[in-house]
């Protein structure tokens, strides 16, 4: 019985993203899931001069700096006639580099995690816009976490926790790699209002 609501979840999953992976196969030769500009996305976001390009800065790195800065080069894809093959000899690139400056990594990864926490991140006007969005989120998160505690062996509350924190993990670890922030965002609502809900039914037992 508890496999069953996995079992359907997975199901209606596959479902939905039938579609998309059917017309890759079509297209590209491969049922892929995920797109392939996501392997550009990775390599950009983690180059010290794109970031600095777009404003969002690197604290002083340089690319002088980090190790093996020679695989921040863009490939001339001489023997990568198709898209998926130049997406993987990008990706290669990204996660060699990734590999060998982990600190510089962890460090673009907590920024990326706390501009996930406010939803104006830091794009539309820096800090302050940031500062307003926790203003509004943060206490939505705060009120999601108690419900969490609270109800630890729900398995609506636990299905919703997973999916919010998958949804920053895969932020912070790939930025962009979030294409909406409607579904996380409705789980913290969702966990929000279910433990005004909670509190009421108690109220009035």
């Amino acid at each position: 019985k508890r496999l069953l609501p996995v079992a359907m979840l997975l199901a209606g999953l596959l479902v939905a993203v039938s579609p998309w992976m059917i017309r890759n196969w079509i297209e590209m030769g491969e049922p892929l899931l995920f797109p392939t500009k996501g392997a550009l996305n990775l390599w950009m976001r983690n180059h010290p001069e794109v970031l600095e390009m777009e404003g969002l800065g690197t604290a002083g790195e340089s690319v002088s700096t980090l190790r093996r800065a020679d695989l921040l080069e863009y490939p001339d894809f001489e023997d990568a006639p198709g898209e998926i093959e130049r997406s993987r000899q990008i990706q290669g690139r990204a996660l060699g580099f990734i590999a060998a400056n982990p600190v510089y990594f962890a460090r673009l990864s907590l920024d990326r995690f706390l501009a996930f926490m406010s939803p104006a991140g830091t794009t539309a006007g820096g800090f302050a816009s940031r500062a307003i969005g926790y203003a509004l989120y943060v206490p939505i998160l705060l009120i999601a976490v108690w419900q969490v505690v609270r109800n630890a062996r729900d398995p609506a509350v636990v299905l919703l926790a997973v999916v919010f924190l998958a949804y920053a993990a895969l932020h912070a670890l790939a930025h962009g790699g979030v294409r909406y922030r409607l579904p996380v965002d409705g789980c913290l609502i969702m966990l929000a209002a279910t433990l005004l809900a909670t509190r009421r039914k108690e109220a009035a037992a």
